[in-house]
């Protein structure tokens, strides 16, 4: 079963194009810490725990070859009938996070996260009312990295 956790202080990403949603299954692992927007964190990214997201918004990864908890596979901005109003609550987040990562997760692993040997899944999204700002509203998935 995922995960769900709240991007106020816990956080992963990645990135799209015009709103679009972009998924990779073989992003090359970057050579050392860099920090990203959370917008602008690139599939692939690996993230070292999920203490990432930090209070100015943005993101710190780590160098792929190093230890790590998750790495991130997709991401999008949440729709526009959600994104323009006010916070529309937990279940309409999670219900979107949850069928939007599932999807992106069947599509790079061939089946459910969980499952004969294929990775967690971790969802990140704005579950709370407090994480509803501009740079928070978006979807990001991450698989759980184990030993």
């Amino acid at each position: 079963m995922p995960v769900a956790l709240v991007l106020m202080s816990l956080p992963t990403g990645c990135s799209t194009t015009g709103g679009q949603a972009m998924a990779t299954s073989a992003a090359k692992p970057s050579s050392a810490p860099k920090v990203f927007k959370l917008t602008e964190l690139p599939n692939g990214s690996c993230l070292a725990n999920d203490q990432f997201l930090r209070p100015d918004g943005t993101v710190v990864t780590v160098d792929c070859a190093r230890p790590h908890m998750y790495r991130t596979y997709a991401s999008t901005d949440l729709p526009t009938d959600m994104r323009d109003g006010p916070f529309p609550g937990y279940q309409k987040v999670y219900a979107f996070t949850l069928k939007f990562c599932d999807a992106e997760f069947a599509k790079l692993h061939k089946g459910p996260a969980g499952k004969d040997g294929r990775p967690v899944e971790y969802l990140i999204a704005p579950m709370e009312k407090v994480q509803w700002r501009p740079e928070e509203k978006r979807v990001v998935c991450a698989t759980v990295v184990t030993p």
